[in-house]
């Protein structure tokens, strides 16, 4: 590692950031170069790359944070400081299923079908942006949400834009993903989208850079 980093025990996970994430003194502005989330999701350790709306080198002053294990279940959110987990306008995270029954073909299903289901055949596209033998980069457009649940800021009037990486390794099943809402829009018109084509893009070049790398197994 290029920094410092301290390690959290979250829910039997480790979770590394740097030591700049930390410390609300900082204010070092951010160099995606530089800057990473290291966590350990079982049997991967996954470098995640900064939020789109990160400035500085201090993810906990910019954001708020989620996270729970529910036996072979886990799962770490990020959203705006000023954003609510109910109603939030942009959310990164980072899931991980340890299964030895689940396909990496029927985990790709599941993860693109609960997008379909909310948003219906007549709003969902998706395009496959970057795959190999164990992973895949995905870009959903969710022109409406109308089935989407209402407690969670979804409806016919809001959209969805959500770039997703989906990886296997062993029995360990990984979902990173960032999320845009806003008024509902068109597919095929960049400009009515909830995220600027700009930002998608560096977050597309971040997701492709960003490692996920198989632990060791224990000796």
């Amino acid at each position: 590692m290029s920094r410092p980093a301290r390690v959290l025990r979250i829910l039997g996970l480790a979770l590394w950031l740097p030591l700049t994430c930390l410390s609300p003194l900082q204010a070092e502005p951010l160099d995606p170069e530089k800057f990473s989330i290291k966590i350990n999701l079982f049997e991967i350790t996954a470098s995640l790359p900064a939020p789109s709306w990160q400035k500085t080198m201090d993810t906990m002053a910019e954001s708020k944070v989620f996270k729970k294990q529910t036996g072979p279940q886990f799962i770490f959110e990020l959203i705006p400081k000023g954003d609510k987990f109910e109603s939030w306008s942009k959310i990164y995270a980072a899931y991980a299923l340890k299964s030895s029954t689940t396909t990496f073909k029927n985990f790709i299903n599941g993860s693109l079908g609960v997008f379909f289901q909310a948003c219906g055949k007549e709003n969902f596209g998706t395009q496959l942006l970057g795959k190999s033998d164990t992973a895949r980069l995905y870009l959903i457009m969710c022109q409406s949400t109308g089935a989407g649940p209402a407690k969670l800021g979804y409806g016919k009037d809001i959209g969805e834009a959500t770039l997703m990486m989906l990886s296997q390794h062993r029995s360990t099943l990984v979902k990173i993903y960032h999320s845009w809402r806003g008024p509902k829009f068109s597919k095929t018109d960049n400009r009515t989208w909830p995220v600027a084509k700009s930002e998608l893009q560096e977050m597309v070049r971040r997701f492709k850079g960003m490692s996920l790398t198989p632990l060791q197994p224990a000796q």
